[in-house]
């Protein structure tokens, strides 16, 4: 019994650590849904003066398919605040608890581009 549970201790540790090591989902790779329309995150200065630009975040999926611990990877036009706005969108978002192949989502990592 202690063998068991030992291995069953062993598989449920080594899916984390996959999860982890995998490369991360994007919108290729699995259903993505919004709570909110991310255009209500546009940044204001930005939409004021019809500058567009787009911000990469990478984050980790929650066990409920939300998206936490994001941080920006690339941002264009900085001091327009889009990787700001791209945090927020992040927030927002729900990922499908599993991907197009199947596999489960949460624990990995997803990479969220957004286009202003």
């Amino acid at each position: 019994m202690k063998l068991a549970a030992a291995f069953l201790a062993l598989v449920v540790l080594s899916s984390a650590a996959l999860a982890q090591d995998a490369p991360p989902l994007s919108s290729k790779d699995v259903s993505v849904k919004f709570k909110r329309p991310p255009q209500l995150f546009f940044p204001e200065n930005a939409q004021q003066g019809g500058i567009h630009g787009s911000a990469t975040v990478l984050c980790t999926i929650s066990k409920e398919g939300s998206l936490s611990d994001c941080v920006v990877v690339e941002e264009d036009r900085k001091g327009q605040h889009f990787g700001d706005a791209a945090r927020k969108i992040a927030g927002v978002t729900m990922i499908a608890l599993a991907a197009n192949d199947g596999s489960a989502t949460p624990g990995r990592k997803f990479l969220l581009r957004i286009v202003f």
